[in-house]
């Protein structure tokens, strides 16, 4: 957009401190003339918005200085009338555009022009900018503004109020404005009272909107609605503890930071370092002058003010600005470091810049060689994000929850794909009833609003530390990714909501599956009601502890530093090594030590209460707890602990909530001044040697700073017998659910057990982990312990290693199901939200039709980066196929089957003929043929599927070399065994065989490594041979 010179609008008439000098947006589209009678004429030609704005100009719209905008007076109100005719072809509104003290824009006010309005301005604001928008081709006559200050009405609430309702004033409107302001003021009581205000604040929120609709075709009720939400969610986030420092990072990198960056990477970067400088382009000399000891650019388009480093490559100002920086890097010896954040889709653009710097770090492991090819060097880097622990944190976050998602972004239309995967996600959340609210960074701009229905939902924009606040509001975030097919690169909001500790929902991409496997993927439409149950399930609170574990363990925003400096060379002289924990305990049993020695945490020993204090000191022990054996110990005991001591500056972390009907009780994520005995980690730093000495004696230390997390990691130990009690159902179940792993244990926890638990019957499942010689030393102990807690679950591990295929150990669960039906879930897939609940009740159903249907099946979702569907025979929710082999094998139609998304009659496995073929890779289909042949009769269903995620870093079924066709002999020998025992060889090898050969094999055969290709050649004539087919290979 490009603005005219100023110009003096008619009419404007203020009493406030400001030149009548005005400019216009698209002023290439825009004439604007004296009328006849001498009023302003504003004439576009384009069907887009444009604005006149007074004392500014779009440059403003992000960021304002002094120099531009109205300074506010909290304790005044604003008088503004728009003198103006609208009609149906053209429409003027005054935008009202809102800053805080930094310059930063929080927020739009919009004010019809058929009213006349009092303008209450929010706290915070300290500027605003005058626009007046307009939309239309026709010539638009403006009479002129009316802007003045007045006395602030007492009692009287933020935000706009119509003193002239004109022809829309109806009785109608003014009890809906009357109904808004008495839930705002239930609201504020809400607020104030504090505890347990999620719940009604839901409810208000909900009573706000629908309050609102009377006056939604008046025009401006449901703005102002959502304006009053707005400021509500940011008035009960305020009340949200926040970090009080850092006792882990007590040290920072002793280094200065001159960074060049946008607000988000800033507000990363800002505690890591002793001193962090964001650079303006017109501060650069200052920046040289002051010195500083390395220079760190991330890849931005506006840096914070002004749009100010936009245009690095090409713009005169920013680009010599850089170059200084660069220059003065050289020749002092200061090394540069370039991180882009913005690849692979920016590579090109941003390429240019990083040639200038010393080192570079990408997001996307699959850039480091075009980085390295490019640049000619070889100090190219990965460079993770990660969260800012004193920022991103999950203090405060069980203290209120608003059932709903929560979504604060912008809407991309010119990326397709993205928008799509957003619809998928409302749409899904909406059918659920009204449980999304989303922030939109553009609100009042129409070229990037969110289109309806999801344009009523969306509130003004907020700050971005206020914003990480009211994330903690609700009971899930959401999250999309533009980058899919990436190892590494992700979303930045990833990391930063993960350690906000509330449940996070996002779409596919595959570094966010392999990598947090924690978070929920919605791929597809999906139920999600069992997401917004009135009580949060302790499944869920788990999660989210997991969540934040995965990034503060290793990926805060030091530890990114850090990295990122070894890379580099550089020695910023801060001690190495974990810090060194001491558990102190009277009495030690086998228990005991067996879970300290379980501790995910590497640098921990068992201590008696005999030990030497000097001694512990002397060995630089860093934090110090008592243990007993009254509790049970998990294996992260320690790590959260720890991770605590990195978002806040305490004496001790401790656990000061309970468990109680399968409920949170007491306070987690508090700040707390007692610590509880025999769940309590003192930071040796904090309590010094007489602390030390204090937990040595059994005594608590002094301090009057904790923190309390929830009860998850320590608990009281079971009585003898107490786990052995089975609860009902489980010793009758009515479904053998058997899942096959090999080195899967953490999808398992994340994917596979979490979509079971989705099932309303899920009490009455019987889960059979057959571990299949795991080798990574986790998982075959993660089965086991399942085994131990839940009576549901049976466990059996497998000692000689891997078989190579799922086939063994599916096997086996044959052996063990005892129920009289049974299914398939591998480790790293879900089953759709009450799938097996759906399952069963349509194998109900079918055999009340016929008795002798042996199975129901859906279908499968393969989610890669967009999301396809396989062994869909339906799309009615039940149709019953009384003749199997006539209906598909005789017509030459051998199908896929989704036996991981069907439900089984335990029979057709009692003759022992129906199997997997071990030692095979691809056995899935031939298994589902021989299934549908063996019991003659089976079911479809299109309402339920199995979430099929088909890339899965380290899987057997995505690995193609030379074993991968050994084992495809070894299955299509199976195969034609099986086809020939059913007479169907020769259809196949007429209908498909070629088929599957040219577009399967052939294509599989040029993806591996050359240097199998000519075994795998051999193998594959082997094949064609098996069918006395002809096969060029």
């Amino acid at each position: 957009m490009t603005s005219l010179r100023e110009f003096p609008l008619v009419g404007f008439r203020t009493g406030l401190p400001v030149e009548n000098a005005w400019n216009v947006t698209r002023a290439d589209s825009v004439d604007v003339t004296l009328s006849r009678s001498g009023l302003t004429v504003v004439t576009s030609s384009t069907t887009k918005s444009v604005y006149l704005v007074l004392a500014g100009d779009e440059r403003s719209f992000r960021h304002i200085d002094d120099e531009h905008g109205i300074g506010i007076d909290q304790g005044s109100a604003y008088a503004i009338h728009l003198d103006t005719l609208a009609n149906e072809e053209v429409r003027a509104e005054v935008h009202l555009l809102e800053y805080d003290a930094s310059g930063t824009r929080t927020g739009v006010t919009t004010i019809d022009a058929r009213h006349r309005a009092l303008y209450l301005p929010p706290a915070g604001v300290d500027r605003v900018l005058v626009t007046v928008r307009v939309r239309g081709t026709s010539p638009l006559e403006l009479g002129g503004l009316d802007l003045d200050a007045v006395e602030r009405p007492a009692g009287a609430r933020t935000g706009v109020k119509v003193v002239d309702f004109g022809v829309a004033d109806t009785e109608h409107q003014q009890q809906a404005e009357q109904d808004l302001e008495n839930f705002a003021r239930s609201l504020e009581d809400v607020v104030a009272a504090g505890q347990r205000a999620g719940a009604v604040l839901h409810q208000v929120q909900d009573h706000l909107v629908a309050a609102s609709e009377p006056r939604r075709s008046g025009g401006g009720g449901s703005l102002e609605a959502r304006r009053l939400t707005r400021e509500l969610l940011v008035e009960l986030a305020s009340t949200l503890p926040q970090s009080n420092g850092s006792e882990y990072f007590s040290t920072k990198l002793p280094l200065h930071a001159a960074v060049v960056t946008d607000e988000y990477m800033l507000n990363f970067y800002k505690d890591a370092f002793s001193e962090v400088t964001y650079v303006r382009p017109w501060a650069v000399d200052q920046v040289i002058a002051e010195g500083f000891d390395l220079l760190i650019y991330v890849t931005c388009w506006r840096g914070l003010h002004h749009e100010e480093w936009r245009g690095v490559k090409f713009r005169e100002g920013p680009r010599e600005a850089l170059d200084k920086l660069l220059a003065f890097a050289r020749e002092n010896g200061r090394p540069t470091l370039f991180q882009s954040i913005e690849d692979p889709s920016n590579f090109d653009y941003f390429l240019p810049i990083a040639r200038k710097f010393d080192h570079v770090f990408t997001s996307d492991t699959d850039c480091l060689e075009a980085y390295r090819r490019e640049l000619g060097h070889d100090s190219v880097h990965y460079g993770e994000y990660g969260a800012n622990p004193q920022l991103n944190n999950p203090i405060g976050s069980h203290r209120h929850t608003v059932n709903k998602a929560f979504f604060a972004g912008s809407y991309p239309k010119r990326y397709q794909e993205r928008v799509d995967d957003m619809h998928v996600m409302f749409d899904s959340i909406l059918s659920t009833g009204e449980n999304l609210t989303l922030v939109d960074r553009n609100f009042g701009n129409e070229d990037y609003a969110f289109p309806e229905p999801y344009g009523e939902l969306s509130l003004e924009p907020m700050p971005h530390d206020v914003l990480q606040r009211v994330h903690k509001l609700f009971r899930w975030s959401l999250n999309f990714n533009s980058i899919k097919s990436s190892p590494t690169m992700c979303a930045m909001r990833i990391y930063e909501l993960q350690a906000q500790g509330r449940g996070l929902l996002s779409n596919y991409a595959r570094s966010v599956f392999n990598r947090f496997p924690e978070i929920r993927i919605i791929a597809d439409h999906e139920n999600l009601e069992s997401y917004f149950t009135a009580e949060i399930p302790l499944s869920e609170h788990r999660t989210n502890e997991a969540q934040v574990r995965s990034v503060l363990t290793s990926r805060t925003a030091q530890d990114i530093a850090l990295r990122m400096l070894d890379a580099a060379g550089v020695d910023p002289g801060v001690p190495r090594g974990t810090p060194r924990v001491a558990l102190v305990a009277n009495r030690v049993d086998e228990q005991l030590r067996r879970e300290v020695a379980a501790q995910s945490y590497p640098e921990v020993e068992l201590v008696g209460d005999d030990a030497d204090a000097e001694e512990l000191l002397s060995r630089e022990i860093r934090y110090i707890g008592r243990v007993d054996t009254e509790h049970s110990y998990g294996e992260n005991y320690v790590m959260d602990r720890i991770n605590a001591f990195k978002y806040t500056n305490s004496d001790f972390v401790t656990q000061s909530s309970t468990l109680r009907e399968e409920r949170i009780d007491g306070p987690a994520h508090e700040f707390v001044q007692h610590a509880e005995p025999g769940v309590t980690l003192h930071s040796v730093r904090r309590v010094g040697g007489d602390g030390v000495r204090d937990v040595l004696r059994g005594e608590i230390p002094a301090g009057a700073q904790g923190y309390s997390l929830p009860p998850f990691e320590a608990g009281p130990r079971l009585s003898p017998g107490a786990a052995d009690r089975v609860p009902s159902g489980v010793e009758t179940p009515v479904l053998s659910i058997i899942v096959p792993i090999y080195n899967a244990g953490t999808f398992l926890l994340t994917k596979c057990l979490p979509s079971i638990e989705r099932n309303a019957r899920a009490a009455e499942f019987e889960i059979l982990l057959v571990d299949d010689g795991s080798t990574d030393g986790t998982t075959a102990q993660t089965c086991r312990d399942l085994a131990a807690q839940d009576p549901r679950i049976r466990a059996h591990c497998f000692e000689t290693g891997g078989s190579g295929s799922a086939s063994r150990p599916r096997n086996k669960g044959i052996e063990m199901a005892r129920a009289p039906r049974l299914t398939f879930l591998d480790p790293d897939n879900e089953i759709s939200d009450g799938g097996y609940d759906v399952l069963l009740e349509l194998l109900d159903e079918a055999q009340a039709v016929d008795p002798e249907v042996g199975f129901v099946s859906g279908y499968q979702a393969k989610v890669t980066q967009s999301t396809g569907t396989t062994g869909r025979h339906t799309q009615e929710r039940l149709t019953i196929r009384p003749n199997l082999r006539e209906h598909y094998f005789k017509r030459g139609k051998f199908p896929v089957v989704s036996t991981q998304c069907a439900v089984m009659e335990k029979r057709l496995f009692d003759d022992g003929s129906l199997r997997f073929v071990e030692r095979a890779a691809g056995q899935d289909t031939l298994f589902g043929w021989e299934l549908m042949l063996a019991a003659q009769r089976g079911a479809f269903t299109a309402a339920a599927h199995l979430i099929y995620y088909a890339e899965r870093d380290g899987s057997v079924t995505n690995t193609v070399d030379a074993d991968y066709f050994r084992k495809k002999l070894i299955m299509e020998k199976a195969q034609v065994e099986v086809l020939t025992k059913y007479g169907l060889l020769e259809s196949y090898r007429d209908h498909h065989f070629q088929n599957f050969f040219t577009n399967w094999y052939l294509p599989k055969l040029e993806s591996m490594p050359v240097e199998g290709q000519d075994e795998a050649r051999g193998l594959l004539r082997q094949i064609a041979e098996l069918y006395g087919a002809d096969a060029t290979v």
